[in-house]
């Protein structure tokens, strides 16, 4: 009879506590990314001359939308970029690039979405973590073309607070953008995309 009640015990006593150790070992996050601060950019190299295209905007007031979410193994997410708040410090170019080439009256956003980012499993582990050159595929859609992309992100977190580095480079002509051209100079056809952005992560309780 003893045995039997200390098994029974045991069993109901393991019942009870497991499914909340369970819970307790994984980590259940989102992002909302419209609170970011951080910019984003291009960079284009123009010929002759290998002159160097910059154009940046930083993410506040919403122009950077989405939200990513995930667990301790892997993330998923959709990120919104508004292509109009984008400059490249001569207002006449600006007015050409997003007029002509990236027709924003249009085509407005720019979005790249992702469905399974794998993460070290140590990530969360700790007050701080860091991770370097994470290789991350997705679908990136400009100018109402979408395609596959691949890239390479940086991710270093402290606490709940996180940024991410994440670069990429687009082909032009596979969204069909017209190669662009300005004052004699011409755009090279592969552009190098870039966002460094500073968010906040929120934690299921």
């Amino acid at each position: 009879m003893f045995q039997f009640h200390k098994v029974s015990s045991f069993f109901i006593l393991t019942m009870i506590f497991l499914p909340h150790f369970s819970v307790a070992s994984s980590v259940n996050w989102e992002i909302d990314l419209s609170n970011s601060k951080g910019t984003v950019s291009f960079l284009a190299i123009g010929r002759p001359s290998a002159l160097k295209i910059k154009g940046e905007s930083d993410v506040s007031d919403d122009k950077l939308k989405g939200k990513i979410e995930g667990n301790e193994s892997f993330a998923k997410g959709q990120v919104q970029f508004s292509l109009d708040s984008l400059k490249t410090g001569i207002k006449l170019r600006d007015r050409h690039m997003k007029k002509k080439y990236l027709e924003t009256a249009d085509f407005p956003l720019a979005t790249f979405k992702f469905s399974k980012l794998v993460l070290h499993k140590d990530f969360f582990k700790g007050e701080s973590s860091s991770v370097q050159d994470l290789p991350i595929k997705g679908q990136f859609k400009v100018h109402g073309n979408e395609k596959p992309i691949e890239g390479k992100l940086t991710l270093k977190r402290v606490n709940n607070e996180l940024e991410a580095i994440l670069g990429f480079t687009i082909k032009l002509t596979d969204y069909q953008i017209d190669i662009p051209s300005f004052m004699g100079v011409t755009v090279a056809e592969n552009v190098d995309i870039s966002a460094n952005v500073n968010t906040q992560i929120s934690f299921e309780k």
